[in-house]
């Protein structure tokens, strides 16, 4: 059996926002929630200020009016007026909590309007931690799962707002040895407009074109100490696989961290949560026939 599927990212920074809706032309689409009117997709960047990255970094962001503004800009994108299911992730700390879960899932699946008259159908929603995701692409693209699949690896998913990491065997999760912090690519464009505010000898805000400037050799220790706290030893770790749109700015930290493991980065590691989400969702479509 064949399914139509396709994946859109959520990508850090600047690539796809949103924006208070106003006169600016672009491509970009219109989505109302809650009675507020917002533009989303790639040229919304136009339409904010400088130092506004269209993010709201907090933990109940998931439950916000701007995730909904985006979730409904991909659907628009996606082109499809019914989906039968529809896979994303949460992050480590905020997966655990079955409530918040449930929620999301329950917000997703639904009937969504549209100011033009659309109206977009999602009849199921599976929401999973945001790192297996990546694990999924990973380890089902070439012949990684027979490898990976009896070992434990570590998985680490640098975000936007957060840094997650699961410990694996095979898709099982060991939760005791999984976590995540609030240190993602954020705090890294945040503390370079900091350096350079020195610098120049005046205020610098614009996040988004630090986002296309960011240096190497930036210190994410803190963030590298937290995972090796809460994974314990890491003597029985086969692979720590690196995935997400910042994870080549932690790859010098977590080698300070893991020096005695294989450490690889997954493909493509910008798409390889969404990736997996799709292939995950494709198995969980496959099994119920």
């Amino acid at each position: 059996m064949q399914f139509k599927a396709r994946s859109v990212p959520s990508l850090y920074g600047g690539l796809w926002i949103l924006a208070p809706a106003n006169g600016v032309s672009g491509y970009f689409i219109f989505d109302v929630v809650n009675s507020a009117q917002y533009k989303v997709g790639p040229d919304a960047v136009l339409s904010v200020s400088p130092h506004d990255t269209g993010r709201v970094l907090t933990n109940e962001y998931s439950t916000t009016d701007r995730y909904m503004a985006l979730y409904l800009g991909a659907l628009s994108n996606i082109g499809r007026k019914t989906i039968d299911l529809l896979v994303t992730g949460l992050p480590v700390q905020h997966y655990r909590s079955k409530s918040m879960r449930e929620q999301l899932e329950g917000r997703l699946s639904e009937e969504h309007p549209y100011p033009n008259g659309d109206r977009i159908t999602v009849k199921k929603a599976k929401v999973v931690s945001q790192p297996l995701g990546g694990f999924a692409h990973y380890a089902l693209s070439g012949k990684n799962y027979t490898e990976l699949k009896d070992s434990f690896s570590i998985v680490c998913d640098v975000g936007f707002f957060t840094v997650d990491w699961i410990c694996v065997k095979g898709f099982q999760i060991i939760d005791e040895r999984s976590g995540s912090v609030a240190m993602g690519v954020s705090q890294l464009l945040n503390a370079l407009a900091q350096e350079i505010a020195v610098d120049c000898g005046e205020p610098f805000g614009d996040i988004n074109r630090l986002d296309d400037s960011m240096r190497n050799g930036y210190k994410f220790s803190r963030a590298c100490e937290a995972l090796a706290a809460s994974v314990g030893t890491m003597d029985d770790i086969g692979s720590v696989i690196l995935v997400g749109g910042g994870a080549k700015y932690y790859v010098n930290s977590i080698r300070r961290v893991c020096k005695k493991n294989a450490i690889v980065t997954a493909d493509d590691a910008l798409y390889a949560n969404v990736r997996g989400f799709y292939g995950i969702g494709l198995k969980s479509a496959s099994a119920q026939g």
